[in-house]
């Protein structure tokens, strides 16, 4: 399969059960972003190819994934998941079929303690089943960067949330989406403290963003999606929950224009 799947990590030991998870005989690419040694040890032993940068940035972890891949289709992976029987096959045969469109998987997130059932509700509405060019899991061809027309890949500058920034390029090129319901992946159970860090790391990469592109934040759309979505789609309790999410990420937002306004002072 012409294929090569680019995983990043930095201190996750469950990269080694994800990397078993793969069913299909496809070049593998294990980015290491500042990696602990006991990570640097399992991917050793596992010998399979990896690269490794000294920071922790998922901009350049996939780019420079993609740099070391030997193939134009690429599918990307997050190390704290495991794939279904079958999902890499059925993603492949999905670009094969739409060769100029991105193709998204499923993310199965899973259960087990009221935490985990709370972030998982409140996951599914805004992760799992939205039309978006999220990462885990994606495959692309790297020409869609040529397609879509700016000067980036993945943006190296946000740090945290970039497939939101290349999911906002995407849809103004217009480039075609392929998510695939019955191509799962599974999500360990996420904690609310873990969902929170989460969501104050993407808050900081959406200032950063706007800082580039002069975009503003619309209250309006923080009020309609996800939060009435969430009420619509999973009752009272997910969406009082996304108002605590939402509050967390906003005040990553502000914390970084905070630093920005200091260091430009």
């Amino acid at each position: 399969m012409d294929l090569s799947l680019v995983i990043p990590v930095h201190s996750d030991v469950r990269i080694e059960r994800c990397v078993q998870s793969i069913d299909q005989a496809v070049e593998v690419v294990v980015v290491m972003n500042n990696p602990t040694k006991e990570v640097s040890d399992i991917v050793a032993r596992l010998g399979i190819r990896s690269v490794v940068i000294p920071q922790q940035n998922l901009g350049i972890c996939y780019n420079q994934g993609m740099d070391a891949s030997n193939n134009e289709l690429v599918l990307f992976m997050d190390s704290d998941c495991v794939f279904a029987a079958g999902t890499i096959e059925k993603m492949y045969v999905a670009k094969e079929k739409n060769p100029q469109a991105l193709v998204r998987g499923n993310v199965a997130f899973q259960e087990n303690s009221f935490q985990s059932r709370i972030t998982k509700s409140a996951r599914e509405v805004t992760t799992s089943n939205v039309p978006y060019a999220f990462i885990p899991p994606l495959l692309l061809d790297k020409d869609v960067f040529g397609r879509i027309g700016d000067r980036y890949r993945f943006a190296e500058d946000v740090g945290w949330c970039v497939d939101f920034e290349f999911e906002i390029r995407r849809r103004k090129a217009g480039i075609g989406l392929v998510h695939l319901a019955d191509a799962p992946i599974y999500h360990d159970p996420i904690t609310i403290m873990d969902d929170f860090r989460s969501a104050f790391k993407y808050g900081t990469g959406k200032r950063i963003r706007h800082e580039r592109t002069g975009e503003q934040v619309n209250f309006l759309d923080v009020l309609k999606d996800p939060i009435i979505k969430g009420y619509r789609e999973r009752g009272l309790s997910t969406a009082l929950y996304l108002s605590l999410w939402k509050a967390v990420l906003y005040s990553g937002y502000y914390a970084q224009a905070l630093r920005l306004y200091k260091a430009n002072r």
